[in-house]
């Protein structure tokens, strides 16, 4: 093999090297960039899930106070829709047959 064979081929190893290196350096970067953007994303889920939690437990507790409402009231409620299709009724309570 020839010096200038050799020189070709070194400097064909040497581009192929720095390709590879540029290569990695990237994906690296790129890697580091979604493990953030993934950490970011997964805390402000969980901030999210524990919000809705609270709305939830909140809403419980409103439903559970107009559920006594309505069941213990003595007056008669009727619940209906806006196109006026009754949606319940206390009954049992007003003695409304």
């Amino acid at each position: 093999m020839s010096s200038d064979s050799i020189e070709r081929w070194k400097r064909r190893y040497e581009r192929q090297r720095a390709a590879r290196q540029e290569a990695e350096a990237l994906l690296e970067d790129k890697s580091a960039a979604l493990y953030s953007s993934n950490s970011e994303l997964k805390a402000h889920t969980e901030q999210l899930e524990e919000r809705v939690r609270e709305r939830a437990a909140k809403l419980q507790i409103e439903e559970s106070k107009f559920r006594t409402l309505f069941e213990e009231s003595r007056d008669g409620i009727i619940l209906h829709d806006i196109s006026g299709k009754i949606i319940n009724i206390n009954v049992i309570r007003c003695g409304i047959s």
